[in-house]
């Protein structure tokens, strides 16, 4: 039994009688492109994204999109900078679309414009709890502590899966780490009395069942596990490959636990020190 898409080769294609270009074709193309991606097969997908010499030129545009999620999946923001930050303009453009390339502008150290395009999409579209979160990412990695930490608290929905994660995350790491210092500051006082910040302190982590972690992250990572970590097309993003070896995945958890609660510690030291 097949279970892998076949590829429609562009020699195959043949221009209808008045000499136009069938539209389906660049459907079969894209939905081609898609199943490779699920499959996690990416250079297959970028293959079926190649366009023949002659095609329309509004075509290219909408196989931009897919070549984007391809770099995204392969860890190459650049990449997707410059295939996506050029259609910053135009509107309407998809929620998700705004937090995928504003992450890319910010892993490519380019904090003021990732803040303001992620902004933007939240004008447009409104405010979800992943919109603020990535927002205090950028703000924190751009040194706005106060920014940032004023985001968390009084725009994040702190369900379980938001605390497990804004406790490990290493966008936010550079805050936790210099929120006991920060403490002295009135303006960060007053946040740091937040109930909604001594849930953060006082929260049982217990890891979820699938960590999930951005690209650039897998290389911040020990190496130990970073090479285990594969890409999820479904979430797009990285977690730890059901096939690692049972030790890696339970050094994997350990590592995990302790790195919450060293920074479960450092928001403890800063709380009570209010």
């Amino acid at each position: 039994m097949k279970t892998e898409p076949t590829p429609i080769e562009a020699s195959t294609f043949i221009q209808n009688q008045a000499g136009e270009w069938d539209d389906a074709w660049l459907q079969s193309q894209c939905a081609i492109a898609r199943a490779y991606h699920q499959l996690g097969m990416l250079d297959e997908a970028e293959a079926a994204l190649l366009l023949p010499p002659g095609v329309p030129e509004q075509w290219h545009g909408l196989t931009q999109a897919g070549l984007a999620l391809i770099s995204w999946a392969r860890g190459d923001m650049q990449a997707v900078v410059d295939i996506s930050y050029p259609w910053r303009h135009l509107v309407p453009q998809r929620q998700i679309w705004f937090g995928m390339v504003a992450a890319a502008l910010k892993n490519c150290g380019r904090y003021a414009d990732a803040i303001a395009l992620q902004e933007r999409g939240m004008a447009l579209n409104g405010t979800s709890p992943h919109d603020c979160y990535n927002l205090a990412c950028f703000h924190t990695q751009a040194g706005n502590y106060h920014h940032a930490l004023s985001i968390l608290v009084e725009g994040l929905s702190w369900d379980s899966f938001a605390r497990c994660k804004v406790i490990v995350d290493t966008d936010l790491q550079p805050l936790w780490q210099r929120l006991p210092a920060l403490s002295a500051i009135p303006e960060m006082r007053a946040m740091l009395g937040s109930p909604d910040l001594a849930m953060l302190a006082d929260f049982r982590f217990v890891i979820p069942r699938e960590p999930l972690w951005d690209p650039p992250d897998c290389r911040n990572l020990p190496p130990a596990f970073g090479r285990h970590l594969v890409y999820s097309p479904e979430h797009r993003l990285f977690c730890m490959d059901p096939s690692a070896p049972d030790l890696v995945k339970r050094n994997f958890k350990q590592w995990t636990r302790d790195l919450a609660r060293a920074n479960q510690r450092l928001i403890r030291r800063a709380i009570h020190r209010n």
